[in-house]
């Protein structure tokens, strides 16, 4: 939806518009722990077997587990790419047909029709936006309308039907026209309001455009000449930003760095899909003496297969992690608001996950210490 690009008038001055693999907490070990089970990693190529303990089945990386990334990685970039993209320059594609005249002078106050077409129509060639300056007298909106913006907004939905048009709209009192247009009356008490489209945010300088006009109008320069010279200096400013490579530009950052995170995320369960298809895991009986240890023994094996659990908890969630904090930053610096709420949903989801992982972890450690007494019994 449109949305104001600011606006000013006579007396109240001017103002701004508005507008994950490997989750799985097992337990493995080379030693029996209380709780865990027997397995061999049998090798299809004849490799010697594998044993190890696990407290729980374990699984291979499989396809679905990649599918899965992939749709994941897919709509975190359908979601969050089309707003960052947003914000880089470029020229707009005109989904529109450009008017016979983007002048709309409901009061004949505007003197220099030709000049203006020809400042709005190079700035349509450079940017596919498409400018309209429309004016009128402020009893006209007055009676149905609580301000001059809000008459802006649905002046431009009843206008135009896209996100790709500048919307210049410029009130005086009925009473101050004629004196104004013969020269008897320097300047009039004036309104004004710019409403952009969505689409237009990285080609417009509120800045710069709303002191150009409020600077020019409050001189009482004619409304036309002032649209047109603020939309020129725009012009120029414009036409230097699109001439530039954002492909390497800070904006980009976050795409490659998110990108690159999936990416090599993806590889690591391709590898690991690859190389599981070369052996299988099978449950073998305990052996002779698995279980059997003594109290002080039990207990260090417990708590020493629990804090490498711990430790590899945090190892493996560590840089996800730090690739949202990365994110959040690099949003805060480049003022993109979808990669700040990514960074800060990324580094949630992360933090909660590593938190549970640990706190399941130090329940299995109690569990095991339950059974290791029961045992002892």
């Amino acid at each position: 939806m449109p949305h104001s690009g600011g606006g000013g008038s006579s007396g109240g001055g001017s103002h701004g518009g508005g507008g994950s693999s490997g989750g799985s907490s097992a337990r493995i070990s080379d030693d029996y722990f209380p709780g865990s089970r027997r397995y061999r990693r049998h090798y299809h190529d004849g490799r010697p077997d594998e044993y190890f303990y696990s407290d729980s089945t374990p699984r291979k990386t499989g396809l679905t587990t990649i599918i899965i990334g992939l749709l994941f990685f897919g709509l975190c970039f359908s979601i969050f790419l089309p707003s960052i993209t947003k914000n880089i320059p470029r020229k707009l594609k005109e989904n529109y047909t450009r008017p016979n005249t983007r002048i709309m002078d409901n009061i004949g106050i505007i003197d220099n029709d030709a000049e203006v077409e020809k400042v709005f129509e190079e700035f349509n060639d450079l940017t596919g936006i498409c400018p309209v300056v429309y004016t009128m007298y402020i009893e006209d909106y007055r009676g149905s309308f609580s301000s001059l913006e809000n008459f802006a907004y649905h002046k431009y939905l009843d206008e135009f039907d896209d996100e790709r048009h500048f919307l210049f709209v410029y009130a005086i009192p009925k009473d101050q026209a004629a004196e104004y247009i013969s020269g008897e009356l320097e300047r009039p008490d004036f309104e004004w309001e710019s409403m952009i489209g969505d689409d237009t945010d990285a080609l417009y300088q509120e800045g710069h455009f709303v002191n150009d006009v409020q600077s020019g109008l409050s001189q009482g320069q004619n409304p036309g000449k002032v649209f047109a010279n603020a939309v020129k200096n725009m012009h120029d400013r414009d036409k230097t930003l699109l001439s530039k490579n954002y492909l390497f530009s800070g904006k980009m950052i976050p795409i490659y760095v998110i990108a690159g995170i999936f990416i090599l995320v993806i590889i690591g369960m391709g590898k690991s899909v690859f190389k599981e298809r070369q052996f299988d895991y099978e449950e073998v009986p305990l052996q002779e003496g698995d279980g059997r240890y003594d109290g002080i023994r039990g207990f260090v094996s417990n708590q020493s297969t629990g804090n490498k659990s711990n430790i590899f908890s945090i190892i493996f969630m560590a840089p996800f992690f730090l690739a949202g904090i990365f994110a959040l930053i690099m949003g805060i610096i480049v003022k993109l608001v979808p990669v700040i709420l990514f960074g800060l949903f990324w580094s949630a989801i992360v933090a909660v996950s590593a938190s549970s992982m640990l706190v399941k972890d130090k329940k299995k450690d109690e569990d095991d210490d339950y059974r290791r007494y029961d045992d002892d019994d």
